[in-house]
């Protein structure tokens, strides 16, 4: 195989895996629109000095939001054809909640899998979500096995990647996994904020994400038709990430892309909702 060659087969392994990599990143963004609606009526029945108070032990309604069995399916596709499916299951119990998640896609003709478990909390006290730990498992392309458990006021996260571990510290803002980043991304838009800054805790680094907030948008979205979506647009290392949020369908994130050569677009297709009214 000459030199060249080689040099044509490495680049296209690199892209795979960078694509591989953006349509997990988007898979783990539509996971929170399933929390979304739950966010929206918390937000409509309690403030506290202009804050949203989402869990309050003494209001039976927040906790009948909370306690519910969730499932949503996912379509992905590449370049406008279909490419795999995402399915995604969310418990909550009073202030906690667990989201389990399993997608398959096929790139460039070799096949991946991806199954992440996220567990969250929600701090009344400092008004935000917090990640407790989670643990991600990618076969196929950009293989990995991780576990991560993040603590004190998620500053602080040791990680197992591989089976080899590393620490991790942010100085003041707290450390996501991308589904709890989702759920205070969701907030913060609820909130009002136009210019948000989150991070995550990737892999093998702290990676920073700062969306903004464009405006209203009219777009077409299967099964639902023609859709009017608030649009977010990241503006800062991940440019080229774009997100839709129906407010018709409780702000939940409707759709979400990356600009890329074949873009990966992730689309809400199914959702169940069964809530057990709290005893």
């Amino acid at each position: 195989m000459s030199a060249l060659a080689k040099i044509k087969i490495k680049l296209m392994e690199n892209y795979k895996n960078k694509l591989m990599i953006s349509l997990f990143f988007l898979l783990s963004f539509l996971s929170y629109s399933s929390l979304a609606s739950n966010i929206n009526k918390a937000h409509q029945v309690s403030k506290t000095a202009n804050k949203v108070v989402l869990f309050n032990q003494n209001n039976p309604q927040f906790k009948s939001l909370f306690q519910c069995n969730k499932s949503f399916n996912y379509n992905i596709s590449l370049g406008g054809i279909q490419a795999g499916t995402l399915q995604r299951n969310i418990l909550w119990q009073n202030n906690k909640a667990i989201i389990n998640s399993k997608g398959n896609a096929k790139i460039l003709g070799i096949g991946s899998t991806y199954t992440q478990t996220v567990n969250l909390h929600w701090s009344e006290k400092s008004q935000r979500f917090y990640t407790d730990n989670f643990s991600q498992i990618i076969k196929g392309l950009d293989s990995r096995n991780m576990k991560a458990k993040i603590t004190d006021n998620g500053t602080f996260s040791a990680v197992i990647l591989d089976g080899e571990k590393t620490q991790y510290t942010s100085k003041k803002n707290p450390l996501y996994d991308l589904d709890t980043l989702g759920e205070q991304l969701r907030l913060e838009l609820i909130k009002g904020s136009n210019i948000i800054n989150l991070y995550r805790q990737a892999s093998d680094k702290i990676k920073h994400y700062q969306f903004k907030v464009v405006g209203k948008e009219s777009i077409n979205v299967k099964p639902w038709g023609k859709v009017e979506t608030i649009r977010l647009n990241e503006i800062g290392d991940f440019g080229d990430t774009v997100l839709w949020f129906s407010p018709i369908h409780d702000y939940q994130l409707i759709k979400a892309k990356i600009d890329a050569f074949i873009t990966p677009v992730v689309t809400l297709t199914a959702f169940n909702n069964e809530c057990v009214q709290a005893k």
